[in-house]
């Protein structure tokens, strides 16, 4: 089959932990790791209430697999990480 049926625009992230402890109080925009090899991609990331993220990228991502890890980056800074929905 072809892979752009695979290809995801968003996910959601759940059990977040903010690399600066708080919950940022607003959207921002970041770097985000769906698996160990994979390349980072950029994302706007939307932190929720209930210990959860909206992850949005730029262009459509393969691979995005429940269970596995989120990791956002600014540069070499992790700004968090949680396990997609």
């Amino acid at each position: 089959g072809e892979k752009a049926p695979l290809e995801r625009t968003e996910l959601t992230v759940h059990e977040v932990v903010w690399g600066a402890g708080a919950l940022p109080e607003r959207a921002l925009r970041a770097a985000c790791r769906i698996r160990y090899r994979h390349r980072e991609a950029p994302a706007l990331i939307t932190p929720l209430a209930d210990g959860r993220a909206r992850v949005e990228f730029e262009t459509p991502q393969h691979g995005v697999t429940p269970g596995q890890a989120a990791v956002f980056y600014l540069d070499d800074t992790v700004l968090g990480g949680g396990w997609i929905e």
